[in-house]
């Protein structure tokens, strides 16, 4: 019996030892697991932040683009409406420049016509004086 109890209480004692190996082995793996999961928890933190700051931009360069259309198309209708009072304007100075040239071919007709009838009135003229001398 003595034999067995000493057995027991050998094998007690390293199953004590065991434990006591086995609990300071579970406080190194313990501050690991907290080390790590403090380290996950603060680049959790991180990644939110830069998904919140991707968003925020997406979202910015989303009104950015909305203003760049707006941009566009305001000046797409401001070249059409230019190109339009552009093709009136011109249209205006060819008509003016028709109808300069029409006023133009009609004073010189009129003035050709006048001379015409100075000369004219100038023979007629010389014709009855020579008549009555």
């Amino acid at each position: 019996v003595t034999v067995r109890y000493n057995a027991v209480v050998a094998r007690n004692n390293k199953l004590r030892e065991e434990t006591a190996s086995l609990q300071i082995r579970k406080a190194s793996f313990d501050s690991y697991y907290w080390k790590l999961e403090r380290s996950l928890v603060q680049q959790n933190k991180l990644l939110n932040a830069a998904i919140a700051q991707a968003t925020e931009d997406y979202d910015q360069w989303m009104e950015d683009l909305g203003r760049i259309s707006d941009i566009r198309d305001v000046r797409y209708r401001e070249t059409i409406q230019y190109n339009i009072r552009l093709l009136e304007r011109k249209c205006a100075l060819h008509q003016e420049s028709r109808l300069k040239n029409f006023f133009l071919s009609k004073c010189a007709d009129l003035s050709v016509l006048k001379e015409q009838a100075k000369a004219r009135e100038g023979n007629r003229g010389g014709f009855v004086a020579q008549g009555a001398q």
